[in-house]
């Protein structure tokens, strides 16, 4: 099941966070996370983040999460394993795919107008979360054209290499393969 909320049941928590917030005692939960969420529709972060409260319930993560969340670890790991290609790799890959794909790779976000659901959930996971910020917080997550079903083609590829990974980085063919989708 995934975790939603009535209206009737965001009111009462919304005024419980405030009241909280209010009160000044520090406590386990941060009403102002709370808020950001429920506000934000992200009911699901609730559970992520207070996995003691919820772990008991078998919580479903709504599925434009998971991908938002695989398509940021894909974009990572396709970041750090380019930075450290040896340079006559970088030189292959840019001739491999000329035209098909900028180098070096840069995760250019979700579409805000068309894609604006999956930015919000990428903007929710590392500006909020604190999930990926090392990688990706302090950018813009609007690429400003669709790029889900391009993610989506090289989702495919990547997950037939993560199973792999283990700790190494991605190499210049598996680069390749995942920006040539």
């Amino acid at each position: 099941m995934e975790l939603t909320f009535t209206p009737a049941e965001r009111l009462s928590l919304l005024m419980q966070a405030d009241q909280l917030e209010a009160s000044g005692v520090s406590h386990d939960i941060d009403p102002a996370f709370v808020k950001k969420a429920l506000y934000g529709g992200h009911d699901w972060a609730l559970a992520w983040e207070m996995s003691g409260v919820f772990g008991m319930y078998d919580i479903e993560t709504p599925g434009h999460v998971s991908f938002v969340a695989d398509v940021l670890d894909m974009w990572e790991f396709i970041e750090e394993s380019y930075e450290v290609l040896d340079p006559s790799d970088r030189d292959d890959l840019k001739r491999e795919l000329s035209g098909s794909a900028i180098l070096p790779p840069k995760f250019p976000g979700f579409d805000g107008n068309n894609e604006s659901e999956y930015m919000s959930v990428a903007s929710f996971l590392v500006n909020d979360m604190g999930r990926f910020s090392e990688s990706f917080r302090s950018r813009s997550l609007n690429s400003h054209y669709p790029a889900v079903d391009g993610y989506r083609r090289m989702l495919r590829v990547f997950d037939s290499v993560r199973e792999r990974l283990g700790t190494r980085m991605l190499n210049r063919d598996e680069l390749a393969s995942i920006l040539g989708a």
